[in-house]
């Protein structure tokens, strides 16, 4: 939950002390759920066009349940990796937006000639989805893509604003799905899904959440979704995304800084020419480009993302932008 939603009461408690419980104490009963599980996920499964997948579950619980579910559907020829589970999580890199770890799935792609590829997370609630040429998608233009094959006009859409492409709330608009912005984290997209009813939300992350799912993130509901996706139409997954990545977009970049709250202050007096919001972080907008420079809570990092409608623009903002960042003292993460 956000702290609008019950963490400042949970620290309260926590800082007061808990009362001391004196009501009888409950039972401890167990039961396996995951035949339950794998049947809510593929209750919805049709067959479609038949198409080569290739899954990679990183040694980590999800290759359980994938495991349940790769049998029922009938019209996907699968490839998996890491799909044992490893408690070292040492089988692959575990961090699926790192590329060391799509060095292996992007590989099997083009041995296999595979149409599409999913690189989890161990704990599977983050799916990166690669096309037949084993490269990566952003994962706002897979909610652009879920969004356009399964909103319909009028409902919502839930998306974390300050990094993804301005493409994508142009073209959900267009075709009147309403769109949504939320602050970059789980808490806010489930609680803002929740207040608008969106049937669908995501972050460029690779997190994707659905109605369906109770506003809950799941790769492996977001995976099913897109297979189906990709066997009802005979185009490539490159070529369907294509009129999505118009636009010429950074991802985020991580920068290590040991004046992170000051330098809200020193690009408010640089670029103090453009239009700026403070959504999540501080939002700086031209008319042909814009960026977003985002405080971590958690680290001295500070995280940028820039977007502009051409490649020359982009070339010289992002150099103009990262030099800025430089002369500050900041330096490239990793």
């Amino acid at each position: 939950e956000s702290e609008r939603t019950g963490l400042n009461k949970i620290k309260e408690i926590i800082k007061n002390g808990f009362p001391e419980y004196k009501e009888p104490r409950g039972g401890l009963s167990k039961v396996n759920l995951l035949k339950d599980y794998v049947d809510f996920l593929a209750k919805d499964v049709l067959p479609g066009e038949r198409i080569s997948a290739v899954f990679d579950a990183g040694g980590g619980a999800v290759g359980l349940v994938l495991s349940k579910i790769l049998p029922l559907l009938k019209n996907v020829d699968a490839a998996t990796l890491y799909m044992d589970p490893d408690p070292s999580l040492m089988a692959r890199e575990p961090n699926p937006l790192l590329p060391k770890a799509e060095r292996k799935i992007r590989e099997t792609i083009l041995r296999k000639r595979a149409d599409i590829g999913f690189l989890f997370d161990p704990d599977g609630d983050r799916v990166i989805v690669l096309d037949e040429k084993g490269e990566p998608i952003r994962g706002d233009g897979i909610l652009w893509l879920l969004a356009e094959k399964l909103a319909r006009p009028g409902e919502a859409i839930v998306y974390d604003y300050c990094r993804s492409s301005r493409a994508l709330v142009e073209d959900l608009e267009a075709d009147s799905i309403r769109c949504f912005k939320s602050r970059v984290g789980h808490s806010f997209i489930k609680e803002e899904m929740r207040i608008e009813d969106a049937v669908l939300g995501g972050e460029i992350s690779g997190h994707y959440y659905f109605k369906d799912f109770y506003y809950s993130d799941s790769a492996l509901f977001a995976t099913i979704k897109l297979l189906q996706l990709k066997a009802s139409s005979k185009e490539p997954l490159s070529e369907m995304m294509r009129p999505y990545f118009r636009y010429f977009h950074s991802g985020e970049i991580n920068f290590e800084v040991k004046n992170k709250d000051e330098m809200k202050s020193l690009f408010e007096e640089r670029f103090k020419d453009g239009e700026r919001d403070y959504f999540d972080g501080v939002t700086f907008r031209y008319p042909d480009w814009w960026f977003n420079i985002r405080p971590s809570g958690t680290e001295d990092l500070l995280r940028l993302v820039l977007e502009a409608k051409s490649k020359a623009v982009f070339d010289t903002k992002k150099e103009e932008v990262i030099s800025f960042l430089f002369s500050k003292g900041a330096r490239l993460s990793g």
